[in-house]
């Protein structure tokens, strides 16, 4: 769906960054399993914080305009894959879920 709203609003995924060396489209279409979905919208004004210092993967454009309007209505959760210990097929809400 990124992809979609990025193309809707005359983005290129394939030259993402200030730098335009980062191609988001392979990673959009590649299928990881997700083990755990971490809703971040508790701490969502600090991670914008955060994103922000990361100038160029996106930075502050990621968490403002219309792409930032977007991100905080279907994105406010990030995605983990784990390789280790062996995943379960339960989804975890929380990285340090059973520890």
């Amino acid at each position: 769906m990124a992809l979609f709203f990025m193309r809707l609003f005359g983005k290129d995924p394939t030259k993402f960054g200030n730098n335009g060396d980062i191609n988001l489209v392979p990673i959009a279409e590649a299928n990881f399993p997700i083990n755990a979905k971490v809703d971040y919208r508790s701490v969502l004004v600090k991670r914008d914080k955060a994103s922000a210092c990361h100038a160029s993967q996106g930075g502050a454009r990621m968490t403002s305009g219309a792409m930032g309007v977007m991100r905080k209505i279907f994105g406010v959760t990030d995605q983990f894959m784990r390789a280790y210990p062996a995943p379960t097929k339960h989804v975890e809400r929380d990285l340090f879920e059973g520890i």
